[in-house]
């Protein structure tokens, strides 16, 4: 389960903005009593990590039995800084994020900037590697806005894990068989965006004049959804639910109910052929100023 939302006012179509501690509390009760074992997390994401601490240590068991996975935020240093500053300054984030979360260690650690990768002379990397044989980390990994990025660490064994956009519109991740080729060189795949910040779900005619490129493919989805009898939450999670090669999903929500929902739809068999090809045909390039949450209301 995403919590970006329990630390932030996130999502286009969250009308109600970030919940109190007393919804967020429900909300994360009813994902584990749906059978979620993980939860995403960042630095960047406002409270969240202290709700999930909160959590955590209000929880029988504490963190037993749940995979936590958290994000390091842009490490922004000076010119060659020597590569103990580097690993100080990671390690900083780290140990933070542990202390938040009230947790002894943290599952899944992500670069939030795939960029971090490379960065100060791979320095980034070199310093959750050492941070992981600390044991105060577990798998480390990147998240990705872009394909050609998430191709260059295909051979990379340091990273064991990717987080990627993919949705009914957005098949980036989905060409060139790069998700199954991630999954075959032994990455954890974690798909995010599947209901692309809840655009998915808004009334197309209602869309800002800024976002008027977004209307045609919305209005295309919605129209399939008809066509088939579906909800469009039961369309989005039904195509990416028949992807090759993702691990975990990360999915959002806004109160408890949305959290039954998710479950349910996950637990559907997968798509047809037939509509799946349909889907990977309407929407086989979608310009990335729709698909890419940064680049709406821009011109």
């Amino acid at each position: 389960m995403g919590t970006a939302q329990l630390g932030l006012d996130y999502g286009i179509a969250n009308i109600n903005g970030k919940p109190d501690i007393v919804k967020a509390l429900e909300i994360l009760n009813a994902a584990v009593g749906c059978g979620v074992t993980s939860f995403d997390t960042s630095y960047s994401y406002g409270e969240s990590e202290e709700i999930l601490g909160s959590f955590i240590a209000k929880r029988a068991g504490k963190g037993e039995g749940l995979s936590i996975i958290s994000k390091l935020p842009k490490i922004l240093l000076g010119v060659s800084p020597a590569p103990q500053i580097v690993y100080k300054e990671v390690k900083k984030y780290v140990t933070e994020s542990i202390k938040r979360l009230n947790v002894d260690t943290i599952s899944v650690y992500l670069m939030h900037d795939a960029s971090d990768i490379c960065s100060y002379e791979g320095n980034v990397l070199k310093s959750l590697t050492k941070i992981r044989e600390e044991g105060l980390i577990g798998t480390v990994g990147a998240s990705f806005y872009y394909p050609d990025d998430a191709e260059r660490v295909l051979d990379v064994d340091d990273i064991g894990a990717v987080q990627v956009p993919v949705n009914l519109m957005d098949h980036r991740f989905i060409r060139n068989g790069l998700m199954s080729r991630l999954s075959r060189k032994g990455k954890i795949v974690f798909a995010r965006s599947v209901f692309l910040q809840g655009l998915f779900f808004m009334d197309h005619e209602e869309l800002s004049e800024k976002m008027c490129h977004v209307k045609p493919y919305l209005r295309k989805a919605v129209s399939l959804a008809g066509e088939h009898n579906l909800g469009m939450d039961e369309l989005a999670m039904g195509f990416v639910n028949s992807i090759p090669g993702i691990s975990s999903f990360v999915i959002g929500a806004d109160n408890a109910t949305q959290v039954l929902r998710n479950s349910e739809l996950i637990d559907n068999p997968p798509m047809d052929s037939q509509l799946y090809g349909k889907i990977s045909g309407h929407f086989a390039y979608v310009p990335e100023k729709v698909t890419i949450p940064i680049f709406w209301g821009k011109e």
